[in-house]
């Protein structure tokens, strides 16, 4: 699989020809693309057996009142300085407001719905709610359309794994594309945020 950015080595001619009069028939270019192998099989800890299989199912339209979020995520999980733009910030700040939640369902959503900017909110840390009125100074509703899912089971501590499973090993073999559609984590009575490395959430993947 790649393992980075690819870059272009013009060894002849292109980027580097003098002006006027090269014959691009002649350009020699080295195209590099770094890679690194892939992981045969992701497993859940205790469970070394079972490969990460999704299920797969339809939920129903739902909405979320939260915490945006807009940045970029740095390598720490609270890092010191000008780019300490944590998500999980952003969640600490929601635990602690949660009480303002009005028609509060649960359970707890981490909404994906944009590339990561630093201009715009992106990703949403919030809980279901009936319906999304009274929403409190600072947050903001969002409502996700009934859509069909791959649901896949991790812990909080294997969240990225998870992710790079899904994209970089499961996607591409699945028969099933990507729809445009946000994907999202879903944190329900079983999991444990004092115990991220058992306690169980689910990663929605949308598909079509």
């Amino acid at each position: 699989r790649l393992g980075g950015p690819s870059r272009e080595l013009y060894l002849q001619g292109g980027a580097a020809a003098p002006a006027g009069g090269a014959d691009p028939s002649s350009f020699v270019t080295e195209l590099q693309l770094p890679v690194a192998q892939r992981t045969a099989q992701v497993t859940i800890p205790g469970q070394e057996k079972d490969t990460m299989e999704p299920k797969i199912i339809t939920k129903p339209a739902f909405t979320v009142v939260g915490l945006p979020f807009q940045g970029y995520i740095s390598q720490g999980p609270y890092a010191d300085g000008a780019n300490n733009n944590e998500i999980g910030v952003v969640w600490d700040e929601l635990n602690r407001r949660a009480a303002e939640i009005k028609h509060f369902t649960g359970p707890a959503y981490g909404v994906c719905f944009g590339m990561p900017n630093p201009d715009e909110p992106w990703y949403l840390a919030g809980f279901g709610v009936s319906e999304a009125t009274d929403v409190p100074p600072g947050m903001m509703s969002l409502t996700v359309p009934a859509q069909k899912y791959a649901v896949f089971a991790c812990t909080l501590g294997e969240l990225s794994q998870t992710y790079r499973h899904i994209s970089e090993e499961w996607q591409p073999q699945s028969g099933y594309e990507r729809a445009e559609a946000p994907d999202f984590e879903l944190y329900g009575e079983d999991f444990d945020p004092m115990d991220a490395q058992h306690g169980k959430m689910y990663v929605y993947w949308p598909i079509r």
